[in-house]
């Protein structure tokens, strides 16, 4: 479990523990002037969800689009697909196997974050 959350040492201001029926999760959001953004959420049972689904509904496309090819970028997340609608699913191991792959993943969630400050600022 502290494993698990050590990996959300993310550049993101929110997060929070929840019990689910099944699995808890770590949700992470990026909370800014009353408005937040659901990025990933990583659940107990060792799984880490990309919230594509809902991030698609608040940002633009043309962001979401060059959020997924970073994502992409990454070897552990290479399979996954440019459909906006869904959430993604990647094993938490496969993930955290590599630091590279973390240091990347932080990267990717840190331009996301970047690209919507400059958004609320323009």
């Amino acid at each position: 479990m502290q494993e698990t959350y050590n990996f959300m040492d993310v550049p993101v201001f929110s997060h929070g523990f929840f019990a689910g029926a099944e699995t808890g999760s770590f949700t992470f959001h990026y909370l800014k002037g009353g408005k937040t953004l659901s990025i990933f959420t990583v659940f107990t049972n060792g799984k880490l969800q990309l919230n594509y689904g809902w991030l698609s509904t608040v940002i633009p496309d043309h962001i979401m689009r060059e959020l997924h090819t970073r994502i992409t970028q990454i070897s552990a997340f290479r399979t996954v697909p440019p459909d906006f609608t869904k959430f993604p699913t990647l094993l938490l191991a496969d993930v955290s196997r590599s630091p590279e792959n973390i240091a990347a993943f932080k990267q990717a969630v840190k331009w996301l974050r970047e690209q919507k400050d400059k958004e609320r600022e323009g």
